[in-house]
C-alpha cells in the first residue's frame, strides 16, 4: 500500500498543479500604484500641487498620495482636490485654512467609499476652487497589448464651500491615457443628493503614446459646487482567453483528481499516505 499511496499522491499533486497553473495564467497585476489612496503623506486634506508658484505646496492641512501628483493649473486658482474617508476635509481651500468642509449626503450614504478607507474628492466646476487633475506615470505598458482600466466613482455636492448653494447638478469624470479620453456617463443628481458609487471599466490597446494616467472631473452648474469622488483605480492586462493547450492542461488536471477519487471509492478502503 505504500507504493500505491505514493502513486495516488503524485497523481493528485500533478492534477492540482495543472489546475493551479491555468488559474495563475489568468491573474494580472495592477500597474497603478496606490490606487486606493491609502498611502497619504500627511493624512487627510488638500492635495499638494506640483509646480512653482503660490498654489498649495506646503501647509498644515496639505497632503499627497504616494505615486500620484497634481499638475499646476493656469492662473492662481486652487484646484479643488482633497482626500477624506468620511466626506469631511480640513483645509479644503487654502494651505492654512483650518475650516472643516463637508459634502452633502443622504440617509443612504454615510460619507464612506464603496472600497473602504480614503478616497479623492475632485471639484467638477470652477467656482471658489478650480477643476484640477490627478495623474500617475504608469510603468510596464507594452505597445500592442490590451489593458483594462477600472475605477469607482460617485457624484456629490459641496455643503460648505463659501455657502450652501443647493441645486440639482450634473457630474462626470474622465480618464486620460495614451492620447485617449474615457468619460463616464453624466450623473444627474437632485439638490443635496448623493449620486451613489459605481464602477467604470474601459478596455484599450496601448499604442505607444503617453503613459501618464490622469483623471479630471466635469460638472454643472458651477454655483451648485458639484464634486466627483474617486477610488479603487486599477489598470491591468486584459485577461486572455485560454489557448487550446491550456484547456487541455485543465482537463488533465481535473481528470487526475477525479480519477483518484474514483479509485479510493472503488477500493473501499482508507489509504494512508506515507513518505
Amino acid at each position: 500500500m505504500k507504493i500505491v499511496g505514493l502513486a495516488v499522491r503524485r497523481a493528485l499533486l500533478v492534477g492540482v498543479v495543472a489546475i493551479g497553473a491555468t488559474h495563475a495564467e489568468g491573474q494580472t497585476a495592477n500597474l497603478v500604484k496606490n490606487g486606493n489612496f491609502e498611502d497619504l503623506t500627511n493624512g487627510f486634506g488638500q492635495v499638494v500641487i506640483n509646480g512653482n508658484g503660490s498654489q498649495l505646496t506646503t501647509g498644515t492641512n496639505v497632503t499627497s498620495a504616494t505615486s500620484w501628483y497634481a499638475p499646476r493649473i493656469n492662473g492662481n486658482g486652487y484646484p479643488g482636490l482633497f482626500f477624506t474617508d468620511n466626506g469631511v476635509s480640513r483645509g479644503y481651500n487654502y494651505a492654512y485654512d483650518t475650516t472643516n468642509r463637508y459634502l452633502f449626503g443622504t440617509t443612504s450614504w454615510d460619507g464612506t467609499s464603496s472600497q473602504g478607507g480614503s478616497y479623492l474628492v475632485m471639484a467638477a466646476a470652477d467656482y471658489v476652487t478650480s477643476v484640477g487633475t490627478l495623474s500617475q506615470k504608469i510603468d510596464g505598458l507594452t505597445v500592442g497589448q490590451s489593458y483594462d482600466l477600472s475605477f469607482s466613482w460617485a457624484a456629490a455636492e459641496s455643503k460648505s464651500l463659501y455657502g450652501s448653494n443647493e441645486a440639482a447638478y450634473r457630474a462626470s469624470i474622465s480618464a486620460m491615457i495614451d492620447g485617449q479620453t474615457y468619460a463616464t456617463p453624466t450623473a444627474n443628481v437632485a439638490a443635496a443628493g448623493f449620486g451613489g458609487w459605481t464602477t467604470a471599466v474601459y478596455s484599450f490597446t496601448y499604442r505607444g503614446g503617453s503613459d501618464v494616467l490622469s483623471f479630471q472631473a466635469a460638472g454643472s452648474p458651477a454655483y451648485a459646487q458639484p464634486m466627483v469622488l474617486l477610488d479603487g483605480v486599477s489598470l491591468a492586462l486584459t485577461p486572455s482567453v485560454p489557448e487550446p493547450a491550456t484547456w487541455a492542461m485543465m482537463l488533465i488536471g481535473f481528470s487526475m483528481v477525479a480519477g483518484v477519487a474514483r479509485y479510493r471509492r472503488r477500493c473501499g478502503m482508507k489509504i494512508t499516505y506515507t513518505s
